[in-house]
């Protein structure tokens, strides 16, 4: 297991904060009224993949996990909020879980008939957090946020919202715990937030 340093982990947000730039490119030669802060789930399942490719030189580098299954983990796992909409993590309720289960029925009854089983078997995978794969994907989405987040926009939201530093290691450890180099990036991510003013009392 690599051990990071500090001085490590902080080049490497930044090598994978410039990746995210690409979440603010707008194609069709059209352009957003102004820059902000917004993301879409569509952008945050790119940082996964982003992020997948990253942990996965480190937290599998024996090579024993399914990386293109990870993938498709990825590309799905969100689609039920094209009905619900993305609800933050840590206010989250049962009822709310229920409700995502029920959106994502109704989805997939609207796919092709070729998309319908196959994302159907990867949603089931990956709630039912089973399988290694969907361990994994559920970390990445825990730690996903933090990456987009730790800048000045991130500091004035996570602000707004309320969110304290309880409250997000409470969504994140019982699933990033379980990754050794995930685990030591969120640990740094919580002390230097903590550190810099991000979080709400």
């Amino acid at each position: 297991m690599k051990q990071f340093t500090p001085t490590e982990i902080a080049d490497c947000i930044r090598g994978i904060q410039y990746v995210y730039a690409l979440k603010y490119e707008i194609r069709y030669e059209l352009t957003r009224d102004e820059k902000d802060f917004t993301e879409s789930v569509a952008e945050h399942v790119f940082g996964m993949q982003v992020l997948a490719d990253f942990f996965l030189g480190y937290d599998d580098a024996n090579g024993n996990l399914d990386h293109a299954k990870i993938h498709e983990l990825i590309t799905w796992h969100d689609v039920d909020e094209i009905e619900t909409g993305d609800i933050i993590g840590w206010k989250k309720t049962d009822d709310d879980r229920a409700n995502e289960a029920r959106a994502a029925e109704r989805v997939i009854q609207n796919l092709p008939e070729i998309l319908k089983n196959k994302i159907l078997k990867l949603l089931q995978e990956y709630e039912e957090q089973k399988t290694e794969e969907a361990k994994f994907v559920k970390a990445i989405d825990k730690i996903e946020p933090m990456f987009h987040l730790y800048n000045e926009e991130g500091k004035a939201w996570a602000k707004n919202v309320g969110l304290t530093h309880d409250d997000s290691l409470r969504i994140k450890i019982p699933y990033v715990n379980y990754f050794p180099h995930i685990k030591q990036f969120n640990d740094y991510f919580h002390e230097m937030m903590q550190k810099e003013g991000y979080f709400a009392e």
